[in-house]
């Protein structure tokens, strides 16, 4: 689902644009209306936006610099004619009607899957925490098909998988990425079943280096069948954490134990210590004992853009 900011000033015309779009565009797009830039600041430091309505062009200009792929709606005073300063850049009269805005949304929406229908999103799932469900929950996202078509790789040290999903030719998946065999590895996952189980031996594993999943993560961004790739990670390939950053999109299940708290302020003490704190904007920790919380969060990454 398309999720789109309004940001202004005025509390009573913000909420009620929101509430009439959102009335207009019922499952296609979500609105969220702010009325302080600051707090929308920090929304967009955990979540994406697709697109943000405003009125104040300057602080318009500074997201889509800090935010590439934001789409932009200026909501100005005047309805003189608007020089486009690039594709994904609109404008409209703040004063006209709810309709009239709607169809430059809908335009802008139009323009945003023509510039990215080619695209895959990449998504990486790991997790300092043991037992926690993980691959159980990259299973369901990938084999339910709520969203579609999702390939699931193992890349885990210890997993088990049972015969539905076990063929002996996915063994040869981590050896066809190391001798960068693109056309033999296509081969095996069309003829796989949407899952490529962990290696057997977690030796083969730990010999994957960041280049092999660099390789891989591109390679699969042409590969077309799939909406895109969930990657269950282990331990053994993690060799630095800057290999998220090959991801759109890294996933972090923990439990709200002792034991499992104590690991995930660690993993974000070591992304301090070692300056990592820009991978953080692709990062969501799931709490997997809130599950209605979750299931938002996860229509948000993986629903396709329609």
């Amino acid at each position: 689902m398309i999720k789109i900011g309004i940001l202004d000033k005025e509390e009573m015309y913000t909420v009620r644009l929101a509430a009439a779009l959102n009335r207009r565009g019922k499952g296609k797009w979500n609105i969220i209306a702010f009325t302080d830039w600051s707090i929308l600041e920090e929304y967009m430091k955990r979540t994406r936006l697709d697109i943000l309505a405003g009125t104040d062009e300057e602080v318009l200009d500074k997201l889509h610099e800090e935010y590439k792929e934001l789409f932009i709606l200026w909501l100005r005073e005047e309805e003189k004619p608007f020089a486009k300063k690039n594709d994904s850049i609109f404008a409209v009269c703040r004063y006209q009607g709810a309709g009239v805005i709607e169809d430059s949304v809908r335009k802008m929406i139009s323009q945003m899957k023509s510039s990215i229908k080619h695209t895959k999103k990449m998504v990486a799932m790991y997790s300092p925490v043991g037992r926690c469900g993980k691959t159980e929950l990259a299973l369901e996202i990938t084999t339910s098909g709520k969203y579609g078509e999702w390939l699931y790789i193992g890349l885990e040290d210890y997993s088990f998988f049972g015969d539905e999903y076990q063929r002996e030719e996915t063994e040869y998946f981590l050896y066809f990425i190391k001798e960068r065999e693109k056309e033999k590895l296509f081969s095996l996952i069309e003829n796989s079943s949407g899952v490529i189980p962990s290696a057997f031996s977690p030796f083969d594993s730990k010999r994957m280096e960041k280049e092999d999943i660099r390789w891989l993560v591109e390679v699969l961004r042409e590969y077309q069948r799939y909406n895109g790739i969930l990657f269950d990670i282990g331990t053994g390939i993690l060799q630095d954490f800057e290999i998220f950053l090959l991801f759109d999109f890294w996933l972090v299940p923990y439990l709200p134990e002792a034991n499992s708290m104590a690991k995930r302020e660690k993993l974000e003490k070591l992304l301090e210590a070692y300056g990592m704190e820009g991978m953080k904007k692709g990062l969501e920790f799931l709490n997997m004992e809130q599950r209605e919380k979750n299931i938002q969060r996860l229509d948000d990454i993986f629903c396709p853009n329609d």
